[in-house]
């Protein structure tokens, strides 16, 4: 919802409850400013616009109970972390509010226990889909996994890097290629015990070559983002990858959550891929406007390969024939 007939809005003095400066920062949303300068608690941050719209409808609409904010996160309902976006000297909070992502784990028996989302086995400090995917739609698991390596591209969070491992993986290789999971994902297996994973902030490629990824990206939104994509500002570069590179001792899983990637490396590093017993992959045609079958018509000499339709996401898992 926009903000624009603020007129049309009741109870606007419920923002009281949680802004300082309630009028000014709608005035500064008419006025169409990029950041908006909030006061919570006596503290000045800056939100976005899009942010400012979220919270302020989310609070009319008795969706927001809380907001407490540190020097670098804003936490709503207890539940829900904003992380800072530094950039340039700019230091401003801008996510989507995925209140209706919590209310789905809540459903799939997750919930909060001193500040970390935990299912009983794993804990993280934030709730992303893709914890749902991994642990309870389970579209990564792979019999056989135990005492074996696992390459992980994508790695987000850290998600299936822990389910591999507590699954009885040996040795999990991981890479992200933003900033805030890659940094979570760090947190993440330090606070679940969990040893054996080389998790590598960089991207995967068949050729090497210079690839930009933005500073700050939204978390809540992280695991769709591509390499392919040209459409972001502030700008870092990352280092970059080929499989090669880091093939583990006994590359038995090789497994693709990279928006598009996966068709770089299937189709122009097979020889490389053709390594690996098994290759679990997500496809995106959206994004690189190749048809699915073109890699499947590449991995089936090897490979016997099956698609599954899960949450809406087409998952292709392949085993090596023989």
């Amino acid at each position: 919802m926009k903000l624009s007939h603020l007129k049309e809005l009741r109870n606007i003095r419920k923002l009281n409850n949680f802004f300082d400066n309630m009028y000014s920062a709608i005035l500064q949303y008419i006025e169409k400013k990029p950041l908006i300068t909030l006061k919570v608690e006596g503290n000045a941050i800056k939100v976005s616009r899009r942010l400012f719209e979220q919270l302020a409808y989310s609070i009319l609409n008795n969706k927001v109970t809380s907001l407490d904010l540190s020097e670098e996160q804003m936490v709503i309902n207890k539940e829900i972390r904003i992380f800072r976006c530094d950039v340039d000297g700019l230091s401003y909070f801008d996510d989507n509010l995925p209140l209706n992502l919590s209310e789905e784990a809540k459903k799939l028996g997750w919930k909060v226990e001193d500040g970390l989302w935990t299912n009983g086995k794993v804990k993280f400090l934030v709730m992303l889909g893709i914890l749902m995917e991994t642990f309870n739609y389970n579209i990564y698991r792979i019999e056989g996994v135990k005492g074996r390596d696992v390459v992980d591209i994508g790695g987000s969070i850290g998600d299936t890097a822990i389910f591999y491992k507590i699954n009885g993986a040996r040795n999990v290789i991981s890479l992200e290629p933003l900033s805030l999971p890659y940094n979570l994902a760090k947190i993440h297996i330090r606070i679940n015990g969990i040893t054996g994973v080389n998790f590598i902030r960089g991207a995967l490629l068949a050729e090497k070559q210079n690839v930009n990824v933005p500073r700050c990206y939204p978390l809540y939104g992280s695991a769709g983002f591509s390499i392919q994509s040209k459409s972001f500002n502030d700008n870092e570069e990352v280092p970059t990858y080929t499989l090669s590179e880091i093939m583990p001792e006994d590359p038995y899983i090789l497994k693709m959550y990279c928006e598009g990637c996966e068709y770089n490396i299937i189709l122009k590093d097979y020889d490389t891929v053709r390594k690996f017993n098994v290759i679990v992959f997500e496809t995106h045609e959206y994004i690189t406007h190749i048809s699915h079958k073109v890699l499947l018509d590449k991995l089936n000499a090897n490979y016997k390969c099956n698609i599954y339709e899960i949450e809406g996401h087409p998952i292709v898992k392949c085993l090596a024939k023989g």
